[in-house]
């Protein structure tokens, strides 16, 4: 568990979307839970992680 975590994060610090997206299943049942909202959907859920490291990484860039 430890690996799939460290993993998890390195793909979250290298801002690696897919890499992140690509650890989930693609299941249509598949949910996540994030700054007190629900995603459902592995496409769905791809997406929002592609938009929240956009954003974050303007915000380091500044």
């Amino acid at each position: 568990m430890q690996l799939a975590v460290r993993a998890y994060m390195d793909a979250t610090n290298k801002a690696d979307a897919t890499a992140m997206a690509e650890m989930m299943s693609q299941n249509t049942g598949t949910s996540s839970i994030s700054d007190g909202s629900i995603t459902r959907g592995w496409e769905a859920i791809r997406n929002k992680n592609d938009a929240d490291l956009e954003r974050l990484s303007k915000l380091v860039t500044r």
